[in-house]
């Protein structure tokens, strides 16, 4: 073929090398594209019904990242907790937690929230060691995860607020060892300094976190009961008010696994001054024989305790090889007070619903840690999830509740 008298061969040799490079470069982009956009579909399903992130007015300028999140309700005002993440201090990325408000013209849709405070913030620090003095290592207190509650019948402490609070120098056991959860209370959010002092109230056992740090913990959930022993560490605080009791859900791991090793229950009758043990609904063994229609899990990442028309639901996270948090995956209580979710014939927990990802371009890191309440009109199950569109975690709502209706 011809063109001006120069064959394709010479036109193509007549070009400059940096202009071949981006030629090259671009056809190897349409290629990545077409190849792309059929796995996307393909894996994660059909996004026409995309549905945008939440609305967040005045958020600070320097959050790169939302996840986590737990929604609250008093009866005339929702306020939203969650993970908020900053760019890296001197010695590590900043993770700390912080209070949304809802903020539509009409407070229930949900749909546009406005930052108010930061009730965990991150410090910087150098723990020391267990004869008091010794320095181990310099870096910060993260707080993350957290649960928020509304208790009614404790007055001028009626909300609560939980988080997991972990030491991060850059090494992944020694934030494991030195972490606790964590809680504070006020009797009205829209107070920026109405927030308590912090106290840590539950870890593992009296060796995590070491000495001094155990000596300010209120409750070693290892002399609730046996079974949790062997325990190392507990993570993802989440809390309900229901009957009169607050019930709380808490991600366990063990030694030399990555993931929670299962889900447990606690329970307390007297605002949280107390706790104790109920049962664990939720092992990662059991991931093998839920039933799904998108496929096996072999990785439990987390859980959440949700209501829906004062119902209580466990709101679990999945994974596999493939993703890491493939969504929200809905489960029912035969008997919250022993720890039990409703069983299929086979006894294994029966799935009620799958709320998938809602990004219009998901990741393989995924995404479903979820809040859900039913007078949130408009936004429906809100989760966090990483969004490839921007590629940070960010907040997305559904429009839909946890269980269809």
């Amino acid at each position: 073929m011809k063109i001006y008298d120069k064959t394709l061969s010479e036109i193509l040799q007549d070009i400059p090398v940096p202009f071949k490079i981006m030629m090259l470069a671009g056809i190897l982009f349409i290629i990545a594209t077409i190849i792309y956009v059929p796995y996307v579909i393909v894996t994660f399903g059909d996004k026409g019904d995309f549905v945008p992130p939440l609305v967040i007015e005045n958020l600070d300028q320097e959050t790169v990242g939302m996840a986590d999140p737990a929604i609250a309700f008093d009866g005339t005002r929702h306020f939203m907790a969650y993970t908020g993440v900053r760019p890296s201090l001197k010695v590590a990325q900043d993770v700390r937690t912080e209070i949304f408000f809802a903020y539509d013209k009409h407070p229930n849709n949900c749909i546009t929230w406005r930052q108010i405070s930061t009730p965990f913030p991150t410090k910087q620090e150098t723990i020391i060691g267990p004869d008091g003095k010794t320095p181990v290592a310099s870096g910060i207190w993260r707080i993350e995860t957290p649960g928020l509650v509304y208790d009614p019948d404790d007055k001028g402490k009626e909300w609560k607020i939980f988080a997991y609070k972990y030491f991060w120098a850059g090494k992944t056991d020694l934030a494991r060892l030195y972490g606790a959860i964590v809680y504070k209370y006020t009797s009205n959010p829209m107070k920026l300094d109405g927030w308590s002092t912090e106290q840590w109230i539950l870890s593992a056992s009296p060796q995590s976190p070491p000495f001094p740090y155990s000596q300010i913990v209120e409750t070693k959930l290892s002399d609730l009961h046996p079974s949790l022993a062997d325990v190392y560490f507990y993570a993802r605080p989440s809390v309900i008010y229901i009957d009169k009791t607050l019930v709380m859900s808490l991600s366990a791991f063990v030694m030399n696994k990555q993931t929670p090793d299962r889900i447990i229950l606690l329970a307390s009758k007297d605002h949280g001054r107390t706790w104790h043990y109920l049962g664990t609904p939720l092992r990662d063994s059991m991931l093998p024989g839920i039933k799904t229609d998108t496929g096996s899990y072999s990785l439990l990442q987390g859980a959440s305790l949700l209501l829906q028309d004062g119902m209580p639901y466990l709101v679990a996270v999945f994974g596999n090889k493939r993703i890491e948090a493939a969504g929200s995956f809905v489960f029912g209580f035969d008997n919250i007070s022993k720890g039990v979710l409703i069983a299929d014939k086979a006894g294994n927990p029966l799935l009620l619903n799958h709320i998938r990802l809602s990004s219009a371009l998901p990741t393989n890191v995924g995404g479903g840690y979820a809040a859900y309440s039913d007078f949130c009109v408009k936004a429906g199950v809100i989760a966090s999830e990483m969004s490839g569109i921007r590629r940070r975690y960010s907040l997305f709502r559904t429009s839909d509740p946890l269980l269809p209706r």
